[in-house]
């Protein structure tokens, strides 16, 4: 007998959760058991998308109890053909022209992957004819609404204005820990982190440590030394649902001083509702009747907020994401090169599809900084790689690879270790100066590269001897030859193992800079 419900568990930045399907109450029985047994299965390999993969799961039944022909009570998933997910993807299609969001897209996609894998890892689930359409692009269109901006200078100083207004009404913290009083502090921390509203909203005490130099502290609890004022820093752990992802955060009284401050108050003005309750929010407040309770966002209104405590007109949408898209835009002006190389909130793609967009930004930086920022993602692609079975191209920070169609190998110039497409127009050099690293393991981090079968000996050379464990000093190597290694060994492992075998044989021939052999293991080696 089947099973009536499935259940997933998986993993999130909460903890452990559960997601179910009774597939009884499903009007396809049997091919919601054969989706939702391999639904549970995947759980663990990819557990952002269990809920959406159970919304498609769900849709998908309820469609194939409309399609002529499919017995709803004995048909599973070895019945499904080409015309029953054309058929679907039709709905979805239709869907998405009403409702004008990604949606639909997500669910067609989620759905395709979702049939790919189960017949991958279970072969013959599917009929041929299926796992051909689900292997092609779907039809509906990748929707991508237009970018929040940020609030303007002008407008931040007003709200930030306000925010004193409510917090130090007097230059003294306040001890009102009234709904807007939260909502003020809310807003000051979205300013000064930068991090996600919806991820400072679900913090609590024991997300939160810290540490103090002074001597009093010693014994003290966090909500203690809040209290007391004497912390020198806070560790938070932030737990992002949407990437997925559980992070610490440390920021410092000398570094963070805005933030530490903001979170000095606000623990302390919670602590004595905590201790009335078994809350641990760091948002407590009093309600309208005078009683304890987490604060209650969706029954927040910033707009109401906003026209209360601030001084004229703010920009619509009224939306506290905007406060990260500004913080965001601060540090990018500040550090573009550090802020592109550590990627710690996003993705380079991420940045330049959602965060370049700000007018503070644009305003301040001119089409200088944003063509400089474009430059450093450029130079932040890594080298073009030739396999014989396939071109890609590599992002050395990541190490992550993107297939390139057959035309998209460029011409380039012969060179010591790599082809070069331009060595006139090298990271390396101003433009028009050919590249001083032409004999340097450098070729194989850079854009320029074109890494064929032909290079594997060089590849191989200056992989071996860029190993740290012919380094004589850890820190100077992982600053100097640490990406070079990396780079050299993701692309080594790109080409069969015959190919790199009879490379090896071949090493002696590279014209490679010697100096290169010591440099790397510094002076003892001399």
């Amino acid at each position: 007998m089947s099973v009536a419900e499935y259940v997933a568990e998986y993993a999130t930045p909460y903890g452990r959760a559960h997601s179910f399907i009774r597939t009884d109450d499903l009007p396809t029985p049997e091919l919601a058991h054969a989706l939702a047994a391999r639904w549970v299965e995947i759980a663990e390999v990819n557990p952002s998308a269990v809920g959406i993969i159970r919304g498609a799961i769900v849709r998908l039944c309820k469609h194939m109890a409309s399609q002529i022909g499919f017995d709803t009570r004995n048909h599973s998933l070895g019945d499904l053909r080409r015309r029953h997910i054309v058929s679907w993807e039709s709905t979805l299609l239709t869907m998405q022209a009403e409702v004008h969001t990604d949606t639909p897209y997500r669910y067609a996609v989620i759905m395709f992957a979702f049939l790919r894998y189960i017949e991958d890892r279970h072969p013959g689930s599917l009929h041929p004819e299926v796992y051909t359409k689900v292997r092609q692009p779907t039809r509906l269109a990748h929707i991508r609404g237009q970018p929040r901006a940020d609030y303007s200078d002008d407008e931040l100083r007003r709200i930030k204005a306000a925010v004193r207004s409510l917090v130090r009404p007097d230059g003294e913290w306040t001890t009102r820990a009234v709904a807007d009083v939260i909502i003020a502090f809310h807003v000051a921390l979205c300013i000064s982190t930068g991090e996600p509203p919806e991820v400072l909203r679900i913090l609590k005490l024991d997300d939160i440590t810290a540490t103090s130099s002074d001597p009093r502290s010693e014994g003290m609890s966090t909500e203690q030394i809040a209290s007391g004022r004497i912390a020198d820093s806070y560790t938070v752990t932030l737990r992002k649902n949407r990437a997925h992802i559980v992070e610490d955060v440390t920021w410092t009284r000398r570094k963070h001083a805005t933030t530490v401050r903001y979170l000095d108050a606000l623990i302390a003005l919670g602590e004595p509702l905590r201790r009335q309750t078994r809350e641990r929010s760091l948002w407590m407040l009093e309600n309208e009747s005078g009683m304890p309770t987490p604060a209650p966002w969706k029954r927040l209104s910033l707009t109401d907020w906003f026209g209360s405590y601030v001084r004229g007109e703010i920009s619509l949408p009224h939306h506290i994401g905007r406060f990260r898209k500004s913080a965001i835009a601060a540090e990018i002006i500040a550090e573009p090169a550090h802020y592109l190389r550590t990627q710690r909130r996003h993705t380079q793609d991420m940045l330049f599809d959602h965060y370049t967009n700000s007018p503070t930004l644009r305003q301040d930086a001119g089409e200088r900084l944003v063509r400089s920022i474009s430059e450093l993602r450029d130079r932040a692609l890594g080298p073009t790689v030739d396999t014989g079975d396939g071109i890609v191209q590599i992002d050395p920070t990541t190490s992550q690879v993107m297939q390139l169609n057959e035309t998209s190998l460029p011409e380039s110039v012969g060179g010591a270790l790599t082809g070069c497409r331009d060595p006139e127009n090298s990271p390396h050099a101003p433009l028009g100066k050919v590249c001083p690293m032409s004999r340097m393991g450098t070729c194989f981090t850079c854009p320029n590269a074109i890494v064929t079968t032909e290079h594997l000996p060089a590849l191989i050379l200056v992989n071996s001897v860029s190993a740290p464990d012919a380094a004589a000093d850890k820190t100077t190597w992982q600053k100097v030859w640490g990406a070079i290694h990396a780079a050299t060994t993701t692309i080594l492992q790109m080409f069969p193992p015959t190919a790199v075998d009879e490379a090896r044989q071949h090493t002696d021939e590279v014209l490679v800079d010697l100096g290169l052999r010591h440099e790397m293991r510094g002076p003892v080696d001399g």
